[in-house]
């Protein structure tokens, strides 16, 4: 949702193809506003629609984001069958709700979007309860194929050394992960001390079972919490309205590393790098501590310098430094 106007007009409940017809004609909120009701009719505006010009007030656009983000831009009845244009539809109506909230939204196509108004046999009807039950089923689905494309526990070795993970935040992962106590005893019997520049080392077999242990714990917590995709392609905007504290977010893009210290032969817990990623006004600061590498090339290569990689951020906070800055804490660190 890039585009502010798209964006006004698909929160007042007009679908994207006809929104985008109105800015090609040139139509913007403010002209659109000054028509009468028969000439916006005559547009292919709504009287639904119609009411969010005179004087309803629009879906908020943080809220319209999410939803347009979480079900994939796409009809959450027919999934793209019927129509790619997406209509913001109200479950329960908002001349009785008035409610704008998440839970009483959901992405509808113009065929869909008729039938969730229309009247048949009672067991035909998109009822409220309906609608809220398809909603459901169709966000598990979609998290359930999310965290498969992310589950490389059971790939081959060859494929893991592919998509292998540069830094694992331990700490973190421990607090998370409901199996705390067997993790914590697999890391004490690993790190028993703190020599060496990072924390796999000695038994390659050891090595690959804790790696393996964390690797597993960490796609439980995904596989538990709704995250949020975003790299080069999303807008700032829509960075601002997705990234709320606690959210977990998958960052693709372009990473910059720095050293605290001017220290190079630093061995032990404690070797931190400021990572960071900007893209207008939306700074991704984060830090991380190089002894979690996972591997020498982890530690040595992958964890320096400016590279594109993946991240799995956990939102600590958000603020505001002249600029909007989104402050992250990382939980692990992808290299692709």
């Amino acid at each position: 949702m890039g585009n502010k106007t798209l964006n006004a007009l698909l929160t007042r409940g007009i679908d994207n193809s006809l929104a985008e017809k109105l800015i090609t004609d040139g139509y913007n909120i403010n002209n659109l506003k000054r028509l009468s009701n028969n000439k916006l009719l005559e547009l292919g505006i709504s009287p639904e629609s119609i009411l969010a010009f005179k004087g309803r007030p629009p879906i908020p656009n943080d809220t319209a984001t999410r939803l347009i983000h979480d079900f994939k831009n796409v009809c959450t009845i027919c999934r793209g069958e019927k129509s790619s244009s997406i209509i913001i539809h109200h479950i329960h109506p908002w001349q009785d709700s008035k409610s704008h909230d998440y839970d009483n939204l959901i992405l509808l196509c113009p065929a869909c979007h008729d039938e969730a108004h229309s009247t048949h046999t009672l067991s035909q009807n998109l009822t409220p309860d309906k609608l809220l039950n398809l909603k459901e089923r169709r966000k598990q689905q979609i998290q359930d194929d999310d965290s498969k494309s992310l589950d490389v526990t059971n790939s081959p070795a060859n494929e893991l050394m592919e998509k292998a993970w540069d830094y694992f935040n331990h700490q973190l992962i421990l607090r998370r992960c409901p199996n705390k106590k067997d993790l914590l005893q697999i890391l004490q019997s690993t790190t028993n001390s703190q020599d060496g520049k990072y924390i796999y080392r000695g038994n390659p077999n050891d090595n690959y079972y804790m790696y393996k242990q964390f690797n597993s714990a960490l796609n439980k917590i995904i596989t538990q919490k709704r995250y949020f995709i975003i790299n080069n392609q999303t807008s700032p905007g829509d960075i601002l309205a997705l990234a709320k504290p606690q959210a977990i977010v998958i960052l693709t893009a372009r990473h910059y590393f720095k050293n605290q210290s001017n220290s190079v032969e630093a061995t032990g817990p404690g070797q931190i790098i400021i990572c960071s990623y900007k893209k207008a006004s939306i700074c991704f600061r984060f830090i991380i501590d190089r002894w979690d590498a996972t591997s020498t090339s982890a530690y040595g290569i992958h964890l320096s310098g400016s590279q594109v990689r993946t991240s799995i951020l956990i939102i600590k906070d958000v603020t505001k430094e002249g600029k909007d800055y989104i402050l992250f804490r990382q939980l692990i660190n992808l290299h692709i």
